[in-house]
C-alpha cells in the first residue's frame, strides 16, 4: 500500500522538474534570440555608418537590452546542463560522498549568488519604476532590463535548488556533473594532476 503514495509524488514532482526545465531552456532560447537581434542591428548599423551614409537610431540600447536579457536568461540553463566551464581535479580521485558534497556546495554558493543578484536587482526594479527612467535613444522604460535581471536570478536560483534537490536524492534527475557521470552534457576542461 505504500508503494502506491511514495511513486504518485515522484511521478509529480518528475513532471515539475520537467516543467521547470521547459521554462529554463525557453527563458535561454529567448535571450539567445535577442542577442541575434542585437547583432543584426549592429551589423545594419555598422553597414549603414561606413557604406550608406545612415545609422539606425537605438542600437545602443537594443544591445544593451539584448546582452542583459541573454546573459541572464541563458545562466539558469548553464546552471541545469553543466554547461558552464569546470576544471575537474579531483574528480578521478575523490569518493563519490565528496564530489556529491562538492555538488550541494557548488549548489549552495550559486543558489547565494543568483539569490544575492534577484534580491538586489528587485531594489533597481523599484527605483527604475519609481523614478520612471528611460535608456539614452530609444526612451525603453528601464524596468525592463531591471525585471529581466530578478527573473534570471530567481530562475538561476531555483535552477541551483533543482539541482541540490537532485544531488540529494529529492528530485528526480540527472547525474551529478561530473566528468563520466554526464559525458558530452557540457564544456568541461579536465585537468589532471601528475606525479612528478
Amino acid at each position: 500500500m505504500t508503494s502506491g503514495r511514495t511513486s504518485r509524488p515522484r511521478t509529480t514532482s518528475g513532471r515539475v522538474v520537467r516543467l521547470l526545465d521547459h521554462v529554463i531552456e525557453g527563458a535561454a532560447l529567448a535571450g539567445v534570440a535577442c542577442l541575434g537581434l542585437a547583432i543584426i542591428a549592429t551589423t545594419a548599423d555598422v553597414i549603414g555608418r561606413r557604406g550608406l551614409g545612415f545609422q539606425v537610431t537605438g542600437t545602443v540600447d537594443l544591445t544593451q537590452l539584448a546582452v542583459v536579457t541573454c546573459a541572464f536568461l541563458s545562466l539558469p540553463f548553464g546552471f541545469r546542463r553543466g554547461a558552464h566551464v569546470a576544471v575537474e581535479i579531483l574528480d578521478d580521485r575523490a569518493s563519490p560522498l565528496v564530489l556529491r558534497a562538492l555538488d550541494l556546495f557548488a549548489g549552495l554558493l550559486g543558489l547565494v549568488v543568483m539569490g544575492v543578484i534577484a534580491w538586489r536587482g528587485l531594489d533597481e526594479l523599484f527605483l527604475a519604476l519609481d523614478y520612471g527612467s528611460l535608456s539614452q535613444d530609444l526612451g525603453l522604460p528601464l524596468w525592463i532590463h531591471r525585471s529581466l535581471v530578478v527573473a534570471g536570478g530567481s530562475l538561476g536560483a531555483l535552477a541551483c535548488l533543482m539541482n541540490m534537490g537532485e544531488a540529494l536524492g529529492l528530485l528526480p534527475g540527472r547525474t551529478p556533473a561530473h566528468g563520466a557521470d554526464r559525458a558530452g552534457a557540457g564544456a568541461t576542461v579536465s585537468v589532471s594532476a601528475t606525479k612528478g
